[in-house]
């Protein structure tokens, strides 16, 4: 599975990543509710996204982590594309 991040500044990829983490924003006002994973072979799927973590896993070890602002997410074809104003690595 392949994960794109895309912000106005920077364009991120990373390949090969078994397990996708995103912060999801599912109340009315857009607050943020909670985490959702995502696994190879998911659905196509859009989400709202609330100011959180995003974390990226490969055979249980996290490869990446990331501090995010609001945006949105698509998954289609094992590939997640996340689209923020903001991101900050945390390594």
């Amino acid at each position: 599975m392949r994960l794109k991040i895309i912000t106005v500044d920077t364009h991120l990829e990373r390949e090969d990543c078994d397990y996708i983490t995103l912060s999801i924003a599912d109340a009315a006002n857009g607050s943020f509710s909670g985490s959702y994973g995502i696994k190879k072979g998911h659905a196509r799927a859009a989400f709202c996204l609330g100011d959180g973590r995003l974390t990226a896993q490969r055979r249980g070890e996290v490869i990446f982590s990331a501090e995010t602002s609001s945006g949105f997410a698509t998954v289609k074809d094992n590939v997640v594309t996340v689209t923020v104003d903001s991101i900050k690595e945390s390594f």
